[in-house]
């Protein structure tokens, strides 16, 4: 193989989130030599902030043809955890939901990705973009350059991006994953403005602590549970909130998504509030409270969850936590999802304010598909 098939594409994206994993299959398909770039290989397509998926939402954002011929929403359906399998008599409709296998999803969406003609992947942290005579350069941390015509940016949660829960602070993008700053300076000295934007994420328990009646709790798939007074109490407590001002004071939430303990608070308290026991997959005891996103202290979340009907003797494994992370502010991009200042230059899912994987793969699709037939165009 020639140097420049290593290191000269047409498009190459930065990014592989599930909006990443789209824009780089949809680009592909359209027969454009395609690079996609991951801070790591072994998350490639991995659904980080929860594993159910709306098929309504989807079908609203494009139509039910296109949704039903992305690769993100192909691989859900296959992946999906029937529900056939419910277990309780009183489970409530989960709606139009469709509860996905997270772990087998993620190997099957990066099967799909690899097997895709045209498209190559590799680990890398991006540190700089910079465009030059209509070609366009992207640096890696290691120093390796990518020339391209285009570029793709699907950064996810990784800008400049900090994790936090209870007094717990710490540089990451999630969990486990280093975050990008030389990337975010890099764009800011390109004249992009920045927003800082919050996501939250509930905990995940150990299926087999669960005490539910009446119910198998190793085939439990999902199941609803109701926030009582006691445990709205407890959030809500003095000793709570005292131990836990100093994030509630420093995180400004925004337009994103709320943490439990902002939205059972404030002058019309939620006396009554709905989560979800949601299974994290066919190979693990796991389970994710959908719906108890939160930044709390572990012991609180652990104390405040014990006093909800049949999670007394529950055991967190993964706590919940909070991302700050920089967004685009969205004057800055057209219809198409590209810079108005820099043709050829492109930016989907989170990065742009995305908070539901319908809408991440959406606007994956979108770019991939704009910047391929840009490309061709010229060909």
């Amino acid at each position: 193989m020639k140097k420049k098939d290593i290191y000269e594409y047409d498009i190459v994206i930065v990014g592989g989130g599930v909006s990443g994993c789209e824009a780089s299959f949809t680009s592909a398909s359209y027969g454009v030599r395609t690079l996609l770039l991951s801070i790591s290989m072994d998350s490639i397509g991995y659904m980080a902030f929860g594993n159910t998926v709306s098929d309504k939402n989807g079908t609203t954002a494009v139509g039910k043809k296109i949704w039903n011929s992305l690769m993100f929403a192909r691989t859900a359906k296959d992946n999906m955890i029937d529900t056939k399998d419910l277990i309780s008599t009183k489970i409530e409709n989960n709606g139009d939901k469709i509860i996905v296998d997270r772990k087998r999803h993620m190997i099957d969406m990066k099967r799909t990705i690899e097997n895709q003609e045209n498209l190559s992947t590799r680990q890398g942290l991006v540190t700089e973009v910079s465009f030059g005579s209509n070609i366009y350069t992207t640096i890696t941390s290691d120093g390796i350059s990518y020339k391209s015509k285009a570029v793709i940016l699907s950064c996810g949660t990784y800008l400049d991006s900090h994790i936090f829960w209870g007094g717990h602070s710490f540089s990451a993008g999630r969990p486990g994953e280093i975050t990008s700053k030389r990337l975010n300076i890099n764009l800011m000295k390109m004249g992009y403005r920045f927003e800082t934007s919050m996501i939250y994420v509930g905990p995940k328990i150990d299926g087999r602590t669960l005490d539910l009646k009446n119910a198998a709790t190793e085939k439990i798939i999902y199941y609803p549970v109701y926030l009582g007074k006691s445990c709205i109490d407890y959030i809500n407590s003095t000793s709570v909130n005292i131990k836990y001002s100093k994030n509630l004071e420093s995180t400004d939430h925004g337009k994103n998504n709320l943490p439990i303990e902002k939205i059972i608070s404030g002058p019309v308290k939620k006396r009554k509030y709905k989560v979800d026991i949601v299974t994290e997959g066919k190979d693990t005891s796991e389970m994710y409270i959908d719906g108890f996103n939160t930044a709390m202290d572990e012991e609180m979340q652990s104390s405040a969850l014990k006093l909800i009907k049949g999670l007394k003797n529950i055991i967190i494994t993964r706590p919940g936590y909070g991302i700050r992370y920089n967004t685009l502010s969205p004057i800055q991009i057209n219809k198409k999802l590209e810079s108005k200042n820099f043709p050829g230059l492109y930016f989907c899912g989170k990065i742009n304010g995305a908070l539901k994987y319908e809408d991440s793969a959406v606007q994956g699709y979108i770019a991939g598909m704009n910047a391929a037939r840009e490309i061709n165009k010229k060909k």
